[in-house]
């Protein structure tokens, strides 16, 4: 698909749902919630968020074996993070490759040391909506959930697997390359050689345990600095959901509309009024986009300093 195709269908896709959504609140709400937030429940999310920032360069640092200093990757983390956000089809994921490019990385270093820190993103996740599942006896509508249990833990298997493929076995990858005549993707598989040590792996994993530990708190803080509460077992539920939705390649622009929309159908779900849910899911998400353009715009700053 073209990028002005991509952009139409994003575009589309957040102009549809914000649409429908808005319909369901008043704009004014929306505002007095925004107006009402807790200044220090504001700033403790943002500082949150700024360790959030930190626990990702370090977690760079080492699958990329300290061969950039931080204050080279803060700015990186910062402009990345936002690009993630805004760029539609998980396009912007891809922007620290080329930053790293630039930096003298090959694309398959940096393309190995994102695809690996995704995958141990994503298996921390899977395996918190399955804990919480599991234990949480009073959820409304459990079993539904429980249900889904099954389906969670083989997709959690795959991304295991998968990894234990791309670091045990990248030389049977690249022979199976290499009979379907792409071994022009090598390039790309090489670089897991250099990520097989147990020590990256094990403090890749604690790493990312602790930015998944964080960007719980943040999170939450901030949706009590917006006025709501929730149960801690629906919150990490509704955060799961969110973020393995957030994977998907189909999204709005900035994720306007699908954030929301995901938000709202989990939360109502669990038995919460409709216009509720799409407040929470529309005043968390802006505040969430000011903190990434904050610190997206130092790192551009930052950058623009060195090259």
């Amino acid at each position: 698909m073209k990028k002005s195709h991509k952009f139409i269908v994003s575009f589309l896709i957040s102009a549809i749902l914000v649409y429908f959504l808005l319909k369901q609140i008043n704009l004014s709400e929306l505002y007095e919630v925004l107006l009402r937030v807790n200044p220090i429940l504001l700033l403790g999310s943002f500082i949150l968020y700024i360790l959030l920032a930190l626990l990702r360069v370090f977690r760079f640092q080492v699958l990329l074996k300290k061969s950039l200093p931080s204050k080279t990757l803060f700015p990186i983390i910062c402009v990345h993070t936002l690009l993630k956000i805004i760029i539609p089809f998980r396009v912007g994921d891809l922007s620290i490759v080329y930053m790293l490019k630039k930096r003298n990385h090959s694309i398959g270093k940096g393309m190995s040391s994102l695809i690996v820190a995704r995958i141990f993103d994503f298996v921390i996740i899977v395996f918190g909506f399955i804990i919480f599942t599991i234990f949480s006896s009073n959820l409304p509508n459990r079993d539904v959930f429980v249900k889904l249990i099954p389906y969670t833990v083989f997709f959690l298997l795959i991304l295991v697997f998968g990894l234990i493929i791309l670091l045990i076995s990248p030389d049977l990858i690249l022979k199976i390359l290499k009979k379907i005549k792409l071994e022009k993707l090598g390039g790309l598989i090489t670089p897991f050689n250099d990520l097989k040590s147990r020590h990256v792996l094990f403090k890749t994993f604690f790493i990312t345990l602790g930015i998944y530990f964080v960007s719980m708190i943040y999170t939450y803080i901030l949706v009590l600095g917006v006025g709501f509460l929730l149960p801690l077992n629906i919150y990490v539920i509704m955060i799961s959901i969110s973020a393995l939705s957030a994977a998907l390649p189909i999204n709005g622009i900035a994720g306007f509309g699908t954030v929301e929309a995901v938000i709202a159908l989990t939360l109502s779900y669990f038995g919460y009024a409709a216009s509720e849910a799409i407040l929470l899911g529309f005043s968390t998400h802006i505040i969430q986009i000011l903190f990434a353009t904050i610190l997206g715009l130092i790192g551009y700053i930052l950058l623009e300093k060195t090259y």
